[in-house]
């Protein structure tokens, strides 16, 4: 330079070197060296999101990471998060660690461009340092691949100005170039890769099956539910199984439930009767992808036979999104995911020998086809065997219970193990009965392997007739069916209610007996006698030989092996003999042709062979 005088010539000053500043500027070295110029760029971008299911609030965070300062109202933006269904937001609300990175925790969101604009708070971001920003949006209603993700900012430029003592921007700011963040490769419930920023997927169940235990009206039926969802579903998110009307439980918020694995739903669910819908709760293990959960419950089948209703299931707007935001801290979002109301697959298998009976609530009512009694005698004060004849319409497992009634007016003590015979053979416990004389009933209980629908069964005990005729028993008849199942977790459980089979008359059988007819019926009683009873003697004379005959007609059949006695044939001088001969006509009416004579007591027994 040179140094400017009043004289023609001006002074030379000696020329110098300036010292360049080895300051740091923006976080670069030496970059307060006069036009020392450095590209910036971002060292480290990873986004990851926190769901992919249609619809729900999904939370996403991006770390970042730059080779220079981000100064004071430097502006960023992400771009390409398109098709959420968030609307337009001047004052999105975002999360950074460290805190507060951003002016008023906020960004500018624009739904149709899929972009968030951040401005730099008064700290400004260092260089070479990890920063992690979170945000919410809500995902799209149909499923799509991830979306690219890209990232560009704008350094704001500014500096002291000596001269003015005042900070200045200047005109142009520093731009990084757009870059494309790098996409989570991570899982998400359960889904590879699903942590792809806007991978969108529709949570469904691919298995979704449902049955019964028993069939029959009246009785507690236990549901059991199979479910494989596509994705995780976390605690406390709400499955609804709909439609299972007809049943006769009524509204709880507290329906016991079972499940396996264990933990996989609470264990306690709300149930209305009005609408049958059962709503379960995601337990704290909840459900994982591709895994088949089971979970059952009882409710109590309706009165009336019905068809198995349309039932169904879903999770509307009840799968839970949740995540941990970029300082760490749990977060619920605004909206959850659904399921579609989709139609469940009913169990096709037999119960109780009845085909297609396992779907849902399918209840017929249990009668027996076939009921009918009839007894082996007539005769007053006898043993009389009673015979009772069953078929089922469906099969009667063990412990059922079978209750005879109308059996009055016998001479037969109670007892608790009155002996029964069966065809087909121990087809009742201990092969006995509970009888009770007062009441005149007879209880059996069915034996291991049941009564099987198609199989006609014969029961049989005997009773004492009364002393007196009687013209018979209204025998009728009833059960009660046990409902017992295996629950989702293994265990046998018995229901409350077993299943009842209403009273229903018991037939009788139109038969003769000892040649009378309709003496079949029940504890119908006749008293036996001689219509014609009639006796004479062949020589009056005294010490001489006497042939006595009588004459003798029963109103009945009078059984082999029953025994005759004449008395009142006192004062003769034949000696008692053990085979005294007697003839008969027709020929060979009793045993041996000869009876006991006793002398003294004046009788003649005599043993039938054949009906007189």
């Amino acid at each position: 330079c040179s140094l400017a005088t009043p004289g023609t010539f001006s002074s030379p000053v000696a020329s110098v070197d300036f010292i360049p500043s080895t300051a740091e500027v923006a976080g670069v070295t030496s970059g307060a060296s006069p036009l020392k110029i450095v590209v910036p760029i971002w060292d480290a971008l990873l986004i990851a999101q926190s769901t992919p299911l249609t619809s729900a609030s999904n939370l996403i965070t991006i770390t970042l990471s730059s080779n220079v300062d981000l100064t004071k109202d430097s502006n960023i933006t992400l771009s390409g998060l398109n098709g959420t269904l968030l609307p337009d937001d001047p004052s999105h609300p975002v999360t950074s660690n460290p805190a507060d990175k951003f002016l008023t925790g906020a960004g500018v969101w624009n739904m149709d461009d899929g972009t968030l604009g951040l401005t730099v708070g008064a700290d400004g971001l260092a260089h070479e340092t990890s920063y992690v920003v979170s945000f919410w949006v809500r995902n799209p209603a149909d499923e799509q691949d991830a979306s690219d993700v890209n990232i560009s900012a704008t350094v704001r430029s500014a500096a002291y100005n000596a001269a003015t003592a005042a900070d200045e921007d200047g005109a142009n700011h520093a731009i990084f170039p757009e870059e494309l963040v790098t996409a989570s490769t991570e899982s998400r419930l359960g889904i590879a890769g699903s942590a792809a920023p806007l991978t969108v997927i529709q949570a469904a169940f691919t298995s979704k099956a449902i049955g019964q235990s028993i069939p029959l009206a009246g009785a507690s039926n236990l549901i059991s539910v199979t479910l494989v969802p596509n994705v995780d579903v976390t605690a406390t998110s709400r499955v609804t199984v709909t439609s299972l009307t007809g049943s006769l439980t009524p509204n709880s918020s507290a329906l016991p439930v079972t499940s396996f694995p264990a933990l996989s739903f609470e264990n306690l669910a709300d149930w209305n009767n009005a609408s049958g819908a059962v709503v379960l709760t995601a337990g704290s293990g909840g459900l994982s992808a591709g895994v088949e959960h089971v979970v059952s419950f009882w409710l109590r089948n309706p009165s009336d036979a019905q068809a198995s209703p349309g039932v169904g299931v879903e999770a509307d707007e009840s799968l839970h999104s949740l995540a941990v935001d970029a300082l760490g801290v749990a977060r619920v979002g605004v909206y959850d995911a659904s399921i579609p109301l989709i139609a469940m697959v009913k169990a096709n298998e037999s119960r109780l020998g009845l085909a297609d009976h396992a779907a849902p609530l399918h209840v017929i009512v249990p009668v027996f086809n076939t009921a009918g009694i009839g007894q082996s005698t007539p005769l007053a004060e006898a043993s009389n065997m009673l015979s009772v004849t069953l078929q089922t319409s469906c099969d009667f497992p063990e412990d059922t219970w079978i209750t005879l009634s109308g059996l009055n007016s016998t001479q037969t003590a109670t007892s608790a193990t009155l002996a029964l015979t069966s065809s087909p053979t121990s087809a009742f416990q201990s092969d006995s009965g509970t009888w009770d004389q007062d009441a005149g009933t007879m209880v059996v209980r069915v034996e291991a392997g049941g009564l099987s629908l198609g199989t006609e069964y014969v029961l049989s005990f005997w009773v004492r007739n009364s002393a007196t005729a009687n013209t018979g028993a209204h025998v009728s008849i009833t059960a009660s069916i046990p409902s017992t199942a295996e629950d989702a977790g293994g265990v046998e459980r018995q229901g409350t209610y077993d299943a009842p089979v209403l009273e229903a008359g018991v037939s009788h059988l139109v038969e003769e007996r000892l040649s009378v007819d309709d003496m079949a019926v029940p504890l119908r009683v006749f008293l036996p006698a001689f219509d014609v009873q009639t006796i004479g003697q062949s020589y009056p004379l005294i010490s001489a030989s006497n042939m006595l005959s009588v004459t003798m007609q029963a109103n009945c059949d009078i059984a082999p092996g029953s025994n005759l006695t004449l008395s009142g044939l006192n004062e003769t001088q034949t000696p008692s003999d053990a085979a005294l001969a007697v003839t008969t006509s027709p020929e060979n009416a009793f045993e041996a042709d000869a009876g006991v004579w006793t002398q003294d007591a004046g009788t003649l027994a005599l043993n039938e062979t054949q009906t007189p």
